[in-house]
């Protein structure tokens, strides 16, 4: 392995003894993570994320009583941010996931990586997911994706909130051959309130980026 921003590499000193080279065995199927935790004992990389020897891995584990909630993970590492670095134990699968301490047991893993020698020799970087404000700032369009039952009430609402130069007929034509495009190249930072609360109110609206990414409904 070549590993990539890590700010220190500890190679083991001396091998894993005799008992925890069986629980090695016996708690995992991934020979990626099982030649890591034989030959390094811990990796800080620049990210803040760290990986754990294997000694300081099974006392973690214990710690926070992963088994009790998640027979299936076995955690490998922080990520810096309260996150758990888990893979599956008994999975043949290579991949890498990430949880919250506080929520192992009711919500699900996430997937981070596919393979754990490619990911730490490239940074065991975690991709940050666009949060959704961030959207808001980028251009958008807006859609009708269904006819409500209070049509007039939802044209007029529409027309009153987003600022629409169109009549109330126009709207109500267009509306025929759905999804009808009725605002489109818009920022919708200024009219996110009343989108969520028109989308709340009748339902049938569609907010997009001009990248295809779905804004509305969340």
């Amino acid at each position: 392995m070549i590993f990539n921003n890590t700010d220190f590499i500890y190679k083991r000193d001396k091998p894993l003894n005799h008992e925890y080279l069986s629980l090695l065995e016996a708690e995992l199927i991934n020979d990626d993570v099982k030649f890591f935790f034989r030959e390094y004992q811990e990796i800080n990389f620049s990210n803040g994320l760290t990986l754990f020897d294997f000694e300081t891995a099974v006392e973690k584990q214990k710690l926070y009583e992963i088994e009790i909630y998640d027979k299936e993970l076995f955690i490998i590492g922080f990520s810096g941010g309260g996150e758990g670095v888990f893979v599956k134990r008994e999975s043949k699968n290579k991949e890498i996931y990430l949880l919250d301490l506080s929520t192992v047991g009711s919500d699900e893993a996430k997937s981070i990586a596919n393979s754990f020698t490619s990911w730490v020799e490239n940074g065991a970087v975690i991709e940050e997911e666009e949060n959704d404000s961030d959207l808001l700032y980028d251009e958008a369009n807006l859609y009708i994706t269904s006819i409500p039952k209070e049509k007039n009430k939802f044209i007029i609402t529409l027309k009153k909130k987003l600022d629409l130069n169109l009549s109330i007929s126009d709207v109500s034509n267009n509306m025929n051959k759905l999804p009808y495009l009725i605002k489109s190249n818009f920022y919708p930072i200024k009219f996110i309130d009343d989108l969520e609360e028109i989308n709340n109110n009748f339902g049938c609206i569609l907010l997009k980026t001009k990248d295809g990414i779905e804004i509305l409904p969340r």
